[in-house]
């Protein structure tokens, strides 16, 4: 389903963009690994991401090993109700490092990867739940389903999956992205959220929706419980 809102330029940039966007958004995400989550002018809504990670907390199952698919910096550290194994994936090695000191401030015993979310480097069904937020509107628009079926390989039946998207239903969120995307190297895609649900139904997996900030299904952040 075509969102209705996107502008039918978009792809000039994203083409141009896509070609290395693996390298771009490593470099872009080193120059910004101390201050994303401080700075508005590095992270964009401060608000609404601590918003989704305190949700994230809150629905979070906190078995014995999560995966966290974009750890960043680990500003997700902050909100854990418990201390439990949690390895971090990213593709930005200065971001893990910071998350490695995040990790320690925290006392949570914690396990860096870096790599990429197209190929995730684990074994099928390894992780009891599997986080990934403020990450898939980072990725290639025809590369977001092998993403979302990577992070469904590695989480066990009957895991846990926390998806959180950029909502393409919303005005705000896509002029936002087209803009930002005229100055920066970078992929920013907002998500149908009406196209990711009916994607993960088909993969005969239970999804529970949570709107971030006001506007339901036009909120501009969408965060999904799925359960395998």
């Amino acid at each position: 389903m075509e969102n209705m809102y996107q502008d039918k330029n978009r792809g000039i940039f994203d083409k141009k963009i896509s070609l290395n966007w693996s390298e771009n958004i490593e470099r872009e995400f080193d120059k910004i690994a101390n201050d994303f989550g401080i700075l508005p002018k590095a992270t964009g809504s401060i608000k609404l991401r601590d918003e989704t990670r305190k949700k994230v907390s809150e629905l979070l199952l906190y078995k014995q090993n999560i995966l966290d698919v974009g750890v960043g910096n680990g500003l997700m550290f902050k909100y854990l109700k418990k201390k439990v194994s949690y390895t971090g994936l990213d593709i930005s090695a200065k971001m893990l490092i910071e998350s490695k000191k995040r990790a320690s401030q925290y006392s949570i015993p914690f396990y860096p990867i870096k790599g990429n979310a197209i190929k995730l480097p684990f074994k099928d069904n390894s992780f009891d739940s599997t986080i990934c937020i403020d990450t898939l509107h980072h990725i290639p628009p025809e590369l977001i389903y092998k993403v979302v079926d990577e992070i469904i390989r590695v989480t066990k039946k009957d895991g846990q999956i926390l998806l959180e998207i950029k909502n393409g239903l919303n005005l705000a969120i896509c002029y936002l992205y087209w803009e930002t995307r005229k100055v920066k190297p970078l992929i920013m895609h907002p998500i149908n959220p009406i196209t990711f649900i009916k994607y993960i139904r088909k993969k005969k997996s239970r999804v529970k929706t949570y709107f971030i900030g006001a506007g339901y299904w036009f909120a501009p952040f969408i965060l999904f419980d799925i359960r395998t």
